[in-house]
């Protein structure tokens, strides 16, 4: 999965930076939807708020029914995410790993759970219950591969506050990559929630301990009820 991700999926949205670029990708997207009859769709995005937006901008237009939202992505020290991509909008690429941040030094993934959340109340305030259109805004982090405990804490967060609003991820991409997302997101909550972790917690961090598959882990972070779609499960 990772690697068909790296060679085709991430270079792919990564030209979704530039806002021209994702204004066309977006009526692409809903063409080819029309060419098959598809006139309501739950569609996993990119990172980048303004292609977000353009992508909401264009179902509207068509008053399509639409499910999707901001994706969230942290774990930037992950030698699995570096994309080459026109990070300042200048023409050149430079090579940066595709989380919400676009920095390598966000190691714990507290910037780009920081940038995600500001962008997703930009998107929230535009696009969340808004009477004119029949898309839905909904929380989106890619899957727990590349979440840390700061972006879930993040997810966490807006769902407290928006709890009638839609929550999705990727649920079992396949048996390998599934048992190893539990095992990486252990390792990364010892650090968040040790001790000496930027959010010290030993009672929440024995409860993730305890758990086995990644439901559970969405589940420990009030993120699993009613509202909620899984892909791929």
């Amino acid at each position: 999965l990772i690697e068909w991700l790296k060679t085709y999926t991430f270079k792919a949205e990564a030209r979704n930076i530039n806002p021209e670029y994702a204004k066309k990708s977006a009526k692409r997207f809903f063409n080819i939807l029309a060419r098959s009859g598809t006139t309501s769709t739950l569609a996993l995005s990119v990172i980048f708020k303004d292609a977000v937006s353009e992508f909401f901008k264009e179902a509207n237009r068509r008053n399509v029914r639409m499910v999707s939202g901001l994706n969230g992505m942290s774990d930037c020290g992950d030698s699995e995410y570096p994309v080459m991509i026109d990070k300042n909008l200048d023409g050149n690429l430079v090579k940066a790993p595709l989380c919400n941040s676009l920095d390598f030094d966000d190691v714990d993934g507290e910037m780009s759970a920081a940038k995600w959340l500001e962008d997703s109340e930009v998107l929230i305030k535009m696009y969340h219950n808004n009477p004119d259109q029949r898309s839905e805004y909904a929380i989106m982090p890619r899957f727990l591969l590349s979440s840390t405990p700061a972006m879930m804490e993040a997810c966490k967060t807006l769902r407290e506050k928006y709890p009638d609003m839609k929550f999705h991820t990727h649920m079992a991409e396949n048996l390998g990559t599934s048992v190893y997302s539990v095992f990486e997101y252990i390792q990364e909550a010892e650090v968040y929630y040790g001790e000496d972790g930027k959010k010290p917690d030993a009672d929440f961090l024995s409860l993730l301990k305890s758990k086995k598959t990644k439901f559970e882990i969405w589940d420990a972070y009030g993120l699993v009820d009613a509202k909620s779609t899984w892909g791929h499960s």
